[in-house]
C-alpha cells in the first residue's frame, strides 16, 4: 500500500517565492527516485512563505532511501531559506 509523506516548510519572512523556486528544482530527482509515484509542491493561498511538498511512495522505506541521496549543499540552501526545521509526517490513505 502506498504511503503519503506530507512535508511543511516556513520561509523567512519574505522568502516565499526563494524557497519555492529551489523546491521546484527538487522536483524532478523525486519523482525520478525509485518508489516515487507523484510529487506535488503546493503554496498557501493565505501565506505566501507556507509550502508544502506531497509526496506518494510505494514504501516508507523508497522515501527514506530517497532522503538518503539528498545532496548535502541543498539541505544547507534550504536551510538558510526556512524560519526552522521543515515539518512532517507519513500518512496512509484510508
Amino acid at each position: 500500500m502506498s504511503i503519503v509523506r506530507i512535508n511543511q516548510f516556513q520561509a523567512q519572512p519574505g522568502k516565499g517565492k526563494d524557497l519555492e523556486e529551489l523546491l521546484t528544482t527538487f522536483l524532478p530527482s523525486i519523482k525520478a527516485a525509485q518508489g516515487c509515484e507523484s510529487c506535488q509542491l503546493l503554496r498557501s493561498n493565505e501565506n505566501l512563505d507556507r509550502l508544502v511538498m506531497l509526496e506518494v511512495w510505494d514504501s516508507l522505506d523508497s522515501h527514506k532511501a530517497s532522503v538518503r541521496e539528498i545532496p548535502p549543499a541543498q539541505i544547507t540552501t534550504l536551510m538558510k531559506l526556512v524560519a526552522g526545521p521543515p515539518k512532517g509526517g507519513y500518512y496512509q490513505f484510508t
